[in-house]
């Protein structure tokens, strides 16, 4: 009971740090040091709580039950106490110390642990908040030459602030449950304006060389992510083309579409095609399709984005066709749902110079508008007239 109401009120501390008195907590913490006991090293619950076999194969505990967040319980129940108040202790009571206990590093770990076993939530950000409180207070935790990778958030801001933020700060981050949302949180308690922290962090990696290794710190997070991915400066897009395998563009602005599709254009190279179409902005279809973007995606595809942008995909194909690109026109219009077939038709007859079609174009748009027909889509008897017409300018070349 004792050990169940420490967490608890541990936690509830790191949202309302006033929410009890600080003679209730110096009691609470001192009934918990009494029941406490070592184990290699690590001050240790008395009560643990063994893994639950959920399924045959696999195990799990419930989030509240890891001695991780019992460690991170203490640390706030002693941050609110005054220095020379109740029971010591080096790693459960360190806000007094003179530099950190070796051992810190350890607990620190488990703590990390901890975080892995829960989902996101308010005390999985705050742990990285109290781990940087306790880094001004005592000082770094090293570990093999290095701040522990609970600090390293705050020492990361640290360096965003001083304008010295380099790659390998970053490199290893991702490693950590939620330790790149935890950014957020830090710039936020220091008044610093995030914008500084994703334009150092894209500073970062281009001038380290835009290196693949680490760059998935760069989508650690779904929200870290949506929040870094629409300051990406458009000239180190064609690096990220090479480094990253699948793209976050429905986080893009005008400014990366417009760096994707040059970037893509000259690299030769479409990553992730299908995923770029179904998010790309209605008014950016025509020059994705002048730079053959569109030219290997999947009818399926192709009809999603008719569903959604009808006029852009329009006015896309036209084009294509009066530039000198009829077939790849075609094979847009030929994509066109059953609802936009007598668009279909207008567009081929006013657009279209049918018999300089190569010959398996020209026959996969008669297979297409024979099959509007047989399914009566509407305004099919135009499709018709156009497949009457295209079958008896045919007919003198099918007896060749």
């Amino acid at each position: 009971a004792l050990e169940a109401t420490f967490r608890a009120v541990g936690l509830s501390l790191l949202k309302n740090p006033d929410a009890l008195s600080a003679e209730l907590l110096e009691a609470l913490l001192d009934e918990q040091l009494r029941l406490v006991i070592e184990l290699d090293g690590l001050p240790t619950p008395r009560i643990d709580y063994a893994d639950l076999e959920t399924r045959p194969g696999e195990s799990s505990r419930p989030p509240l039950t890891h001695p991780g967040l019992w460690y991170l319980a203490a640390l706030a129940i002693s941050e609110q106490l005054p220095a020379q108040s109740g029971a010591q202790h080096p790693l459960l009571r360190p806000w007094t110390r003179a530099a950190p206990d070796p051992e810190q590093g350890r607990l620190f770990d488990v703590l990390i642990a901890g975080l892995a076993a829960s989902p996101a939530s308010f005390w999985s950000h705050a742990a990285f908040l109290i781990a940087d409180r306790l880094r001004a207070a005592i000082g770094s935790t090293n570990v093999e030459g290095r701040c522990h990778p609970l600090e390293q958030p705050g020492l990361i801001v640290d360096e965003v602030d001083h304008g010295v933020l380099v790659w390998d700060s970053l490199v290893d981050l991702h490693r950590v449950p939620h330790a790149a949302l935890a950014l957020v949180d830090l710039a936020r308690v220091r008044d610093l304006d995030f914008g500084r922290v994703t334009e150092a962090i894209w500073s970062a990696w281009g001038e380290a060389g835009c290196p693949r290794s680490g760059a998935d710190f760069l989508l650690s997070d779904p929200e870290f992510a949506r929040r870094l991915w629409p300051h990406l400066p458009k000239k180190l897009m064609q690096e990220v083309l090479r480094s990253v395998t699948k793209l976050p563009v429905e986080l893009f602005g005008d400014e990366q579409w417009e760096a994707y599709l040059e970037s893509a254009k000259g690299l030769k190279i479409l990553p992730d095609a299908s995923d770029v179409v179904l998010a790309i902005p209605c008014h950016f279809i025509q020059p994705a399709a002048r730079g053959g973007l569109l030219d290997t995606i999947s009818e399926p595809v192709l009809e999603r984005l008719w569903q959604r942008c009808a006029s852009a995909v329009l006015e896309a194909a036209v084009e294509l066709v009066r530039s000198g690109h009829p077939a790849a026109g075609c094979r847009l219009l030929c994509a066109a749902p059953a609802k936009f077939t007598g668009e279909l038709v207008q567009s081929l007859k006013a657009s279209v110079a049918f018999f300089e079609l190569p010959r398996l174009m020209l026959d996969g748009l008669r297979r297409n508008l024979h099959l509007r027909i047989a399914r009566r889509d509407p305004e099919w008897r135009d499709a018709y007239r156009l497949l009457l017409e295209l079958e008896q300018g045919l007919s003198p070349l099918n007896h060749l």
